[in-house]
């Protein structure tokens, strides 16, 4: 099944125009009408115009297909934000088929990293706290991911 509650408008997703042929990441395009349509998001672009539902969303999809080489760690990430998103209102599923170059796989890291720490500003206050919490979980799967991955490409 492919991931049925990442939908941006129109809009939003002409947003995510082609950026980066050579370093971009790869991502399923939110307003695609087939799923061989894709997009690459700048690893280093702006995305503070997100609110914190979609910046979820968009970190939650870039895992989505990333590989499965972290010890758990990106399937562990994605289950935080998926909690995180749902105290927000919204509904994220699916793991991926985690079949891409590990470069590709390592830069989404990096990218989710970016979202989630954008997020992570934004939420103040007691009743965001919750939600918060899952965020640092989630960056803490994603940095203990990331050094796994370092530790095996040292070998």
């Amino acid at each position: 099944m492919r991931f049925r509650s990442f939908a941006f408008c129109a809009s939003v997703a002409t947003v995510f125009a082609v950026l980066s042929f050579g370093s971009g990441v790869r991502v399923a395009s939110s307003a695609a009408a087939t799923d061989s349509e894709t997009e690459y998001l700048d690893p280093n672009g702006d995305y503070s115009h997100l609110t914190e539902p979609e910046a979820l969303r968009l970190a939650y999809q870039v895992l989505h297909d990333g590989n499965h080489n972290y010890n758990r760690h990106r399937v562990r990430a994605m289950k935080e934000i998926r909690q995180a998103a749902k105290l927000l209102g919204d509904e994220l599923d699916g793991d991926g088929d985690g079949h891409e170059e590990q470069s590709v796989s390592d830069s989404r890291f990096h990218l989710a990293q970016r979202l989630l720490e954008q997020v992570r500003s934004r939420l103040v206050g007691e009743e965001q706290e919750s939600v918060r919490e899952h965020v640092d979980q989630a960056l803490m799967h994603l940095s203990k991911g990331l050094k796994i991955r370092a530790v095996e490409d040292e070998r």
